[in-house]
């Protein structure tokens, strides 16, 4: 919530920003992080102090829910638990005007799931922002049945003019790039009967970085994965969670760049298991039209880290390289997605 505050300030400073919680530590801790940020960005000459006070300024910290009853725009950023979402946008409805556009940052459910009991579902939808969420470039706009094209349409204008790149994607779980995300983290945790958590990151900094347990850890992203992952068994059985990820709070890892001995023919299982996830994920996105392939190439970079684009990696391959990793993950992981279609 207070990183996708934090953009706003910066792509609209003249505008008055509020930040409502149900309890004031989280308002206060809001307060100092701004603060923190704006020190940096004076200190690293990424603004001027008549900047920083603009970004800090016309910002309401409140409990009180009846104060943003003339907001034009309303994101909610509560933890992933859809009656408590759905409660949320339930007394949303009661306080704001008809004309709000109201929006979830959830990273997995589905739009009808949240908003179809809604009275006016037609201006809801989800954006969904990435980590750090004040200075990605990438949020995912949810073009799902009920939303009217105006909002969708505005929505895409809005993040594309303070400073974002929106990618529109269809209403599935875990929409675009998070079906790569949450599957890439979630493959790492089932190596761990084979390979160390160093192990794992060093060979996936190839192509990311940050290796997943890296990430996993500095986000706390253990209960995310394994909820948004049980949702996904809906499609397929193999999305389930290992219970391991409900079993560790803290992973044992390297900064990013650490050397990290590993023999060869563990390095090549691990790379053509991690590989062989993605390329499955891409697969699948672009047979079902989940959304366009530029916008995963170009997500899978400002988004979720990659050093190259997941199909330029594909392409780098080559065609034949490509098929033989899809192929040996078909044989080890079962149930994944497999082309439809020619590959190249």
């Amino acid at each position: 919530g207070p990183d996708i505050a934090y953009y706003l300030r910066t792509g609209l400073p003249e505008k008055k920003l509020y930040l409502v919680d149900v309890v004031e530590a989280p308002l206060k801790k809001a307060e100092e992080r701004f603060k923190s940020y704006a020190e940096k960005g004076i200190k690293y000459k990424k603004m001027t102090p008549g900047q920083a006070d603009a970004v800090l300024s016309n910002i309401v910290y409140t409990t009180d829910y009846s104060q943003i009853k003339d907001c034009g725009l309303v994101i909610e950023a509560a933890t992933e638990n859809l009656t408590l979402k759905k409660k949320i946008f339930a007394e949303l409805e009661q306080i704001v005007g008809k004309d709000t556009i109201l929006t979830s940052n959830t990273s997995g459910i589905p739009a009808d799931q949240i908003f179809n009991d809604l009275q006016h579902p037609e201006r809801t939808t989800i954006t969904h922002f990435f980590a750090p969420a004040w200075r990605s470039m990438a949020v995912e706009v949810i073009n799902w049945e009920n939303v009217d094209r105006d909002v969708l349409n505005y929505l895409i204008w809005f993040f594309a003019n303070t400073g974002k790149a929106p990618v529109v994607t269809r209403n599935v779980f875990s929409f675009l790039l998070n079906r790569i995300f949450e599957n890439w983290t979630n493959e790492a945790a089932y190596l761990l009967d084979r390979a160390t958590t160093f192990q794992v990151d060093a060979v996936t900094e190839e192509f990311v970085g940050a290796g997943p347990f890296f990430v996993l850890d500095m986000s706390g992203g253990n209960p995310i994965t394994y909820e948004s992952q049980t949702r996904r068994t809906a499609e397929r059985a193999c999305y389930a969670p290992p219970p391991l990820l409900l079993s560790v709070n803290k992973w044992n890892i390297n900064k990013p760049g650490t050397p990290v001995d590993i023999p060869e023919d563990l390095k090549e299982w691990i790379r053509d298991r991690m590989l062989g996830l993605v390329f499955s994920q891409c697969f699948d996105i672009a047979d079902r039209d989940i959304g366009t392939k530029s916008d995963l190439n170009f997500g899978s970079m400002i988004g979720l880290g990659f050093k190259k684009g997941v199909f330029d990696i594909m392409a780098d391959l080559g065609e034949s390289e490509v098929n033989r990793i899809a192929a040996n993950f078909e044989k080890e992981r079962p149930g994944f997605p497999q082309p439809k279609g020619p590959i190249s």
